[in-house]
């Protein structure tokens, strides 16, 4: 479901999309990004949802650590696991 992660140094997103081949959005109305920051927010993780698209971000300090990045990952992967399941994907 990830058509795109995108950065530069510590500044990240990851949008989400329905289908990768042909690109296609998820509807809207899914509000998929949004559920997918609310999980990660809930695991412990703070993402957000940008206001374009079915994307999220990160801005973590720079004085994170490779520990603490790896599990940011985890978490957000879980979160999105746990999204896809209630859409039934």
């Amino acid at each position: 479901m990830v058509g795109e992660v995108r950065g530069q140094g510590l500044v990240a997103a990851i949008e989400f999309v329905a289908s990768k081949a042909p690109m296609t959005a998820f509807a809207p109305s899914e509000k998929i990004a949004s559920r997918i920051a609310r999980r990660s927010m809930d695991l412990g993780v703070i993402t957000r949802a940008l206001p374009a698209g079915d994307s999220i971000s990160f801005s973590p300090p720079f004085v994170i650590t490779e520990e603490e990045i790896d599990t940011i990952v985890k978490t957000v992967h879980r979160a999105v696991d746990d999204v896809m399941k209630e859409i039934g994907r």
